[in-house]
């Protein structure tokens, strides 16, 4: 990774989606750039949402070998969560 950045953004000037969950996002909020193998990267995520994401992925093995997509690996979490719920 070439770089990663995150900075809160305290009053956006449109409705945004969360790139985790989907949701819409209209206050306070993560804006999250990164250049990975010379494609940058940009996304906005609610701030629970990228708490969550920070801790899976600090509790996943393969963590340091990632070649997933952190809103899949979320989402994917979220489901599983809904069906052991049932």
């Amino acid at each position: 990774m070439d770089f990663y950045r995150e900075r809160i953004v305290t009053k956006p000037r449109k409705a945004y989606t969360c790139y985790l969950c989907r949701k819409t996002i209209d206050g306070r909020h993560v804006y999250v750039s990164q250049k990975f193998d010379g494609d940058l990267q940009t996304r906005r995520e609610h701030i629970p949402c990228n708490e969550r994401a920070r801790k899976m992925c600090s509790g996943c093995i393969d963590s340091q070998v990632c070649c997933s997509d952190i809103g899949e690996c979320y989402r994917e979490e979220k489901e599983a969560e809904k069906e052991n719920a049932k």
